[in-house]
């Protein structure tokens, strides 16, 4: 109890200095954000006029908390969220082919990592137990330090376009299964992709092309490690469930009225395993159950909903 007591306090004394420095934060105060509920990271790049690309911030009701940061002015698009812990996270971010270190008060380390060799395509991101991290870039993925070092030295990225018989591309989001199991969903060889990132050397697991000609856009976990999937192509919108992995056909939980959901973009599981869908058809995000059921067709919709490319929960403290 005084363990967990103390760690609790003093984050809060380092994150009240925080916001008191930054003082242009439009997120309320730690009191008002009421930590024993969950919160909603948003990641949007809404390159239509006027761009929008933001990373926002919502209770677990979906109201709208405020910007963490706006990134319009400086044309970087946030793609991925990663978080480091309940206040501290990861964005990578396209146009600047670096990743930023912010926290909910909007206090950021720009460029905390920069690479020569990160300059493709930055994708989703996402945090390893021990505190690498793992981005998306272009047809590979790369691998950094806790510290914002590249884990590889040289031109070799930690995982390649090809490794054993899992092929890599356009892969667009992420997600760490049990046992140190990265799946990865690839847009255009419309597969999903499971590799073992236990090591210092990234191997293939198995690769799943059962899906049928699709694009595997969105993919997330929930408490119980059912894997959900969100498929969309020629306006068909589906998402599939798994049982722990990504292996078969799955079972098919949404393939309905695209009024409601369409172009799955990204997918997160709440702490009672709901699950939030960015519908980038409808501009909205999407609250259905974990059997399909819509909850809420617009538990999300405003002006920072228009290309949602990333949604990351925070779990209650």
């Amino acid at each position: 109890m005084w363990i967990r007591f103390s760690k609790t306090l003093a984050s809060y004394i380092v994150l009240v200095t925080l916001l008191i420095s930054c003082g242009k934060s439009s997120i309320p105060s730690l009191s008002a954000l009421g930590f024993s509920t969950a919160k909603i990271l948003v990641a949007n790049a809404d390159a239509t006029a006027p761009l929008n690309y933001t990373v926002t911030m919502y209770d677990e009701d979906g109201t709208y908390l405020g910007i963490i940061f706006d990134y319009t002015g400086f044309a970087g698009q946030p793609r991925g969220i990663a978080l480091i812990d309940s206040f501290n996270f990861l964005v990578s971010l396209e146009n600047f082919d670096h990743i930023d270190k912010l926290n909910i008060f909007g206090q950021r380390i720009s460029g905390f990592a920069v690479n020569s060799q990160l300059t493709g395509n930055l994708m989703d991101i996402i945090s390893l137990p021990g505190g690498d991290f793992l981005v998306i870039e272009g047809n590979t993925i790369e691998r950094f330090l806790a510290d914002g070092q590249r884990y590889t030295t040289g031109a070799a990225p930690y995982i390649n376009t090809t490794v054993g018989t899992c092929v890599l591309s356009v892969p667009r989001a992420m997600v760490l299964l049990g046992n140190d199991q990265l799946a990865v969903t690839n847009t255009t060889n419309d597969r999903v992709n499971v590799y073992d990132v236990s090591t210092g050397t990234a191997t293939c697991t198995s690769f799943n092309n059962t899906m049928g000609a699709v694009d595997p856009l969105a993919i997330t976990k929930d408490s119980s490690d059912n894997v959900y999937v969100g498929m969309s192509l020629a306006g068909t919108s589906t998402i599939l469930r798994y049982n722990s992995t990504v292996v078969g056909a799955g079972t098919t939980i949404w393939s309905t009225n695209t009024a409601i959901l369409s172009t799955p973009t990204a997918i997160a599981a709440m702490p009672d395993d709901s699950l939030l869908v960015a519908s980038d058809g409808t501009d909205a995000i999407v609250k259905l159950s974990n059997s399909g059921s819509v909850i809420n067709p617009t538990f999300i919709k405003n002006a920072h909903t228009g290309s949602i490319l990333d949604i990351v929960v925070i779990p209650p403290e």
